[in-house]
């Protein structure tokens, strides 16, 4: 991988945006998110509110720390997220079996969400596959699962540790 000359001369970062996986990343979710966004839009639904209905969908009842861990979201953004669900009555938190525990439940009206959106999430699929061709989608689908799971420490999704710096680095 070549970054620019810049970078040799002391400028940090310069040229890095050619090489840089988290920008790329960043780059090709935003484009993602309007895609469908958009397709969702005129059921009142962002693509990430039908994420979360359709993981509780096919999870629940699930406890929000298992919920959380699902989706890759800490308990606070996790909480954030629901809320806008919770509103319209499309998803309802309750006690679980230890009343410690609060699980996340769909409700009618929000499997309805679920049916609605579904059109709309395969014609987003279609687009996607039409203009990168289905091969590179599944390689596309399966390189970032695989991502995931490196990142992630694994399968079983067990936190990575964050790499030492090298002024902490012992």
């Amino acid at each position: 991988m070549r970054v620019s000359k810049a970078a040799g001369r002391g400028q940090p970062f310069a040229g890095a945006e050619r090489v840089c996986a988290l920008y790329h990343l960043h780059r090709a979710t935003r484009v993602a998110d309007q895609l469908y966004d958009a397709a969702y839009r005129p059921l009142g639904l962002r693509a990430t509110q039908v994420f979360l209905l359709v993981l509780i969908r096919n999870l629940q009842p699930v406890p929000l720390k298992r919920l959380a861990r699902a989706a890759l979201l800490d308990p606070t953004t996790l909480s954030r997220n629901l809320r806008p669900l919770q509103k319209p009555g499309w998803v309802k938190l309750m006690p679980g079996d230890d009343r410690r525990v609060r699980v996340a439940r769909l409700t009618s009206a929000g499997a309805r969400q679920v049916r609605l959106a579904y059109p709309a999430w395969r014609a987003s699929q279609a687009h996607v596959a039409g203009r990168l061709g289905k091969k590179k989608l599944r390689q596309l689908v399966g390189g970032l699962e695989s991502l995931v799971d490196t990142l992630r420490g694994g399968p079983r999704g067990m936190q990575a540790r964050p790499p030492k710096s090298r002024r902490n680095a012992s």
